[in-house]
């Protein structure tokens, strides 16, 4: 369980403690509102795989580039206490919506919860072997790897086939393993239950640039992250999606 709530708490901080700096960057150090702080995580992810994946066609492993991209996390928030900016966040962030979201991804993960995050594989769909394979590849091998080098690590064969092919979830997935230092297998169902809980953000966004109150933006966001095809997708192992 220890190790379950870990992976959680890292996969769950991650893009905001990533995003913050930034999106207070793009805001010239304006507090942030309430669409900003929607944001907030989505900017996170992306910067995380902006990185991740430059690096890796450096030839640089996710194991390495994950502490890069903490050093440059803490440069940005010990530049915003330099700027004596920490105090003013702004009146507007959602903290409701963002338990709620909290609460969307525990009630899909009580499966995890339940089984740990060693064990645990959803539906036990063929999609996970993959994820985990790409993610535990950029985690310790280089990008230039090739099937001819891998000598007995057969787990690393199917990478060096799929390394070109949309990665980015793979890098975000790898990232998340070498921040709580475990495999890559341990964080697949933490990382992948996200999807639920950011899906409830957007269409709680997209509620409020359409005029609904917040009341309501807050249970149409709720019913859209607890749809079943929701759930389906996170346990046959749809990373990418």
């Amino acid at each position: 369980m220890g190790t379950t709530l870990w992976c959680i708490a890292v996969v769950c901080a991650a893009p905001f403690l990533v995003g913050v700096p930034i999106q207070r960057l793009l805001n010239r150090g304006r507090p942030l509102d309430e669409s900003d702080w929607l944001l907030t995580p989505f900017i996170g992810l992306a910067v995380i795989v902006l990185i991740s994946q430059n690096l890796v066609y450096l030839d640089c492993r996710s194991g390495k580039s994950a502490g890069l991209i903490w050093a440059l996390v803490l440069l940005g928030w010990a530049g915003l206490a330099v700027a004596r900016l920490l105090g003013r966040r702004g009146g507007s962030a959602p903290v409701s919506v963002f338990a709620a979201a909290l609460a969307v991804y525990l009630f899909h993960g009580m499966g995890l919860l339940y089984v740990g995050a060693r064990v645990y594989a959803g539906h036990g769909w063929q999609d996970e072997f993959h994820y985990v394979c790409l993610a535990q590849f950029f985690q310790d091998a280089r990008f230039s790897t090739s099937m001819d080098h891998i000598g007995h690590k057969v787990l690393y064969g199917w990478p060096t086939i799929l390394k070109t092919d949309r990665i980015g979830q793979s890098l975000l997935h790898a990232f998340f393993a070498a921040s709580t230092f475990q495999d890559a297998k341990t964080l697949f169902e933490p990382t992948i239950l996200l999807g639920p809980a950011l899906t409830l953000l957007a269409v709680y966004s997209l509620g409020r640039r359409l005029g609904l109150d917040r009341g309501r933006a807050l249970a149409v966001g709720v019913a859209a992250a607890l749809l079943p095809a929701v759930a389906t997708m996170h346990l046959d192992s749809f990373l990418s999606q």
